[in-house]
């Protein structure tokens, strides 16, 4: 999924993301949204940050897998400027194939602070 975030790819969108996938921190986001935006905003360029995957947790429940791990972003033109969510989604297995059904983010608190 980074990867093709990163890649500014609307294919990996349409194969990975359920079509009923939900985002309950923002109920307007829909796939069909986050399609459009990408082939929009980006037209195949890079988007202006780099993302990363920290302190993942996979937990497998029959169908069901939960991910949580922090998404890092990096502004490209000023690498000091960083941002971090936590991130919370689920994928259900249908078929044989794994899709993502509930992606949730929300700041990220630093456990030392």
């Amino acid at each position: 999924m980074l990867k093709g975030e990163m890649n500014s790819d609307p294919a990996v969108v349409e194969r990975i993301y359920s079509d009923d996938c939900i985002n309950p921190s923002d109920p307007d986001w829909t796939k069909a949204k986050l399609v459009e935006g990408i082939k929009n905003d980006y037209r195949g360029q890079a988007p202006p940050y780099i993302a990363s995957a920290e302190d993942m947790h996979v937990y497998m429940l029959g169908d069901t897998a939960v991910v949580m791990y922090v998404k890092k972003y990096v502004v490209r033109e000023d690498p000091n400027h960083v941002d971090r969510q936590d991130q919370t989604e689920v994928f259900l297995r249908s078929d044989g194939t794994w899709k993502l059904k509930i992606s949730r983010s929300s700041p990220h608190k630093n456990p030392e602070s």
